[in-house]
């Protein structure tokens, strides 16, 4: 599973697809932030705007805009954030970047990125996403809560209590998005175990583990993207595509579209 695809609904991210406004910083998902402290205005752009590839199953991105007086005026900011506890900091971090909008789309997903990194000292421990997941989890209106627009007693708040309320939120998040973390670690590994099982029975030679493992690697999978990485024939992919699914490793997403998409079965 992909970090992209678990980016939560509280961003508006329309039907779980990011490519109205989020296709620019599609990639930037699939790239560790390289910093453990408050990362810098030079650091965000780099981290922003690298060359890579285009990721196979997405829209290409279009040039990325950023407004630098914002993003030098937030990075001014920011840098004094380095006093407050980690936690507490990532959560300003999320709050004032989203706010400060230095780019025309996403400032908030981006925001949110940039800061789960920073929570995470250990780089090892994540390559980020946690709080998205768990802001997702608590179904957190993590927009209304930057804005301070929402439906209950928060529009009267005074701006003080409303960044403490952002922290809150920010932290549950933190909690509740590890706990799913793990969880979702948990079901992998069973998966795995599903998969050594269903390929103890067949050839040295099958494809069955290439065509889940690549399942596993991207968003979704197409019979013909499978049949151009693993060399085979359509009707050849079509048929362990479905061996696949009825062994539980991959379920179909597309309820019988013409165009089929499936996904590893966790």
């Amino acid at each position: 599973m992909t970090l992209s695809r678990v980016l939560p609904d509280c961003f508006n991210c329309h039907n779980h697809v990011l490519t109205l406004t989020l296709s620019v910083h599609i990639q930037a998902f699939e790239r560790k932030p390289p910093w453990s402290a408050i990362p810098t205005a030079d650091a965000i752009r780099a981290w922003l705007k690298t060359d890579d590839p285009a990721i196979e199953g997405w829209p290409s991105p279009a040039p990325l805009a950023i407004a630098d007086t914002r993003l030098e005026g937030w990075a001014r900011q920011a840098a004094r954030l380095s006093a407050l506890p980690r936690l507490i900091a990532s959560a300003d971090l999320a709050a004032s970047f989203a706010r400060a909008a230095p780019l025309p789309h996403g400032s908030i997903v981006i925001g949110a990125m940039l800061a789960d990194r920073h929570a995470m000292a250990k780089g090892k421990l994540s390559a980020g996403g946690i709080a998205a997941i768990g802001l997702n989890q608590n179904r957190a209106p993590w927009r209304a809560l930057l804005t301070g627009v929402t439906d209950d007693d928060l529009d009267e708040l005074t701006t003080h209590a409303r960044d403490e309320r952002c922290r809150l939120a920010w932290l549950e998040a933190l909690g509740a998005g590890g706990t799913a973390v793990v969880r979702l670690d948990q079901r992998l590994r069973l998966w795995l175990a599903r998969l050594d099982t269903a390929c103890a029975s067949r050839r040295k030679s099958s494809h069955l583990r290439p065509l889940a493992l690549l399942a596993g690697a991207g968003p979704s999978l197409t019979v013909a993207r499978a049949a151009k990485a693993l060399g085979l024939s359509r009707q050849a992919t079509t048929r362990l595509i479905a061996e696949a699914c009825k062994a539980h490793l991959l379920r179909e997403i597309t309820q019988g579209n013409a165009f089929r998409r499936y996904v590893i079965a966790v």
